[in-house]
């Protein structure tokens, strides 16, 4: 959201802007691919949000931007379910995504289905952590100075044959600095899920230019496999060997086991990968 708010979403149109690029028109029906098109605009955007019991008032032009979306209707109707708004204009820019990768798009009222399933359960999660806790060992703590954490899980959609992983890095003062959604389109086992997401977790900080970095992860296995205190099963040695070679490039690095409670977030985002087609940061 924050990223279509300041208009810094790859659109076509964006990049054809910053020269990269001369093809603007969206995948999906030829017009011109704007931010506020992509959200607002186009047909299945418009079918999107009437699926939605949201009853959006109605803008007259649609803005070129997305900010400028959000304004009118922030103006016009300021008691917007402000969290709904959010993950429908996420499933939007993913199946966008999707498109653009080659993928096939949903229907609307499959991607409007989706949203009331994503958004039950942020609801879920949230008022599971809003609830006092009894033990302090529960809250999350922050890194050293300079440090980023990086919180890392996976999760196993079995019914699917695919898996996917979720990671959310912070800085010293709890701010995210980034996170990522992963499906992962084979049929792996918990050990190996966790393994993986492990090591998609210090390719995106690599990719994000971190120098050091500590991660947390509630498999305990590969965090003892990853730290030489134990000889990794068969099934992940490739992934820990691999891992071990992507730490190199870090000044500095640690990985540390953390109960299931810390990492909830982790979790929720590692779930989220049900309802993509490949990968959201």
């Amino acid at each position: 959201m924050w990223k279509a708010c300041l208009n810094i979403l790859p659109t076509k149109h964006q990049l054809r802007l910053r020269g990269i690029g001369q093809d603007d028109k969206y995948e999906l029906c030829g017009s011109c691919e704007t931010s506020g098109h992509v959200f607002w605009g186009c047909k299945l955007a418009r079918e999107v949000w009437g699926n939605k019991r949201l009853k959006l008032p109605y803008l007259e032009t649609t803005p070129r931007d997305f900010i400028d979306i959000m304004w009118q209707i922030k103006l016009k109707k300021p008691e917007l379910d402000w969290e709904l708004f959010a993950i429908t204009a996420w499933s939007l820019w993913s199946n966008r995504n999707s498109v653009c990768h080659g993928g096939k798009s949903k229907a609307a009222v499959l991607i409007a289905r989706e949203v009331t399933a994503c958004t039950k359960e942020v609801r879920q999660t949230n008022e599971v952590q809003s609830r006092p806790s009894p033990s302090i060992g529960q809250t999350w703590t922050p890194p050293r100075r300079g440090c980023y954490k990086i919180n890392v899980d996976g999760a196993m959609f079995k019914e699917m044959g695919y898996c996917g992983v979720g990671m959310v890095i912070r800085n010293e003062e709890g701010q995210i600095m980034g996170a990522m959604s992963k499906r992962l389109d084979l049929p792996l086992k918990a050990l190996e899920t966790e393994a993986k997401a492990v090591k998609e977790s210090i390719i995106l900080a690599r990719d994000l230019s971190l120098r050091n970095i500590s991660v947390e992860s509630d498999a305990q296995v590969v965090v003892k496999s990853l730290n030489a205190q134990g000889l990794a099963s068969s099934s992940i040695h490739k992934v820990i060997e691999g891992t071990k070679m992507e730490l190199r490039g870090f000044d500095s690095w640690e990985v540390n086991h953390i109960c299931r409670d810390k990492n909830s977030t982790a979790h929720l985002i590692a779930k989220h990968a049900k309802f993509i087609s490949d990968c959201c940061v």
